[in-house]
């Protein structure tokens, strides 16, 4: 994981063309610990933030919508060449603030 880019893939959508947004492998500080890694959208901007960095913004051209995911499935990660476990998955209904995110970071590592 620490030697990987983090990539957020958007595949199979009706209106939007297949894309790939990464942010850059996070190094030595990745390879051992917790970390949290979230996405999110608002309209047409796409979010992607490791622990506490900043988020990373990626314009996407066109707001996201129902359709744009046709599947009926979500995976995350695949086949066996990734090397993490999975600790906590949360789906919430609305974008979190970087404010909102850094304190789930914080509260996390506190124990």
């Amino acid at each position: 994981m620490c030697q990987r880019p983090f990539q957020l893939m958007l595949l199979y959508g009706k209106r939007l063309p297949q894309k790939v947004y990464s942010i850059p492998a996070p190094g030595k500080k990745g390879c051992s610990g917790w970390h949290m890694l979230a996405f999110s959208w608002a309209g047409d901007q796409l979010f992607l933030k490791w622990d506490r960095e900043p988020a990373k913004l990626f314009a996407n051209g066109l707001p996201l919508a129902d359709s744009d995911f046709p599947g009926d499935h979500f995976s995350l990660g695949s086949s066996d060449h990734w090397n993490y476990l999975l600790d906590e998955f949360i789906i919430y209904g609305r974008k979190l603030s970087n404010d909102e995110l850094n304190q789930l970071y914080d509260d996390s590592i506190k124990g």
